[in-house]
């Protein structure tokens, strides 16, 4: 398991692999995020499966007012949302 610390801090690149590692790390990433993690956070999980990235994202968007607000203005969330597009499409039939 990598270590949160680095994470947060940006010190850290290497995505682990296994549901319940990606599980329990998604889960501790955003129990110990701070506004000011945001940044780091968003460059650590753009190699994680897709499922896992709106899971942290959306874990995120729940903490509470300011982290909703502080992801919606943030530019790494305009470019996620950009880069991911196809998972925000919505078909009717």
């Amino acid at each position: 398991m990598p270590d949160i610390d680095k994470i947060l801090a940006g010190k850290e690149t290497k995505v682990p692999e296994g549901l319940d590692i990606l599980w329990a790390l998604s889960t501790a990433i955003t129990y110990r995020a701070k506004l000011e993690h945001l940044d780091n956070i968003f460059d650590y999980i753009n190699n994680f499966p897709k499922e896992f990235e709106v899971l942290i994202i959306l874990s995120l968007i729940d903490k509470d007012n300011k982290f909703r607000t502080a992801v919606a203005s943030s530019p790494k969330w305009s470019k996620w949302i950009e880069t991911n597009k196809e998972l925000l499409k919505y078909d009717e039939n």
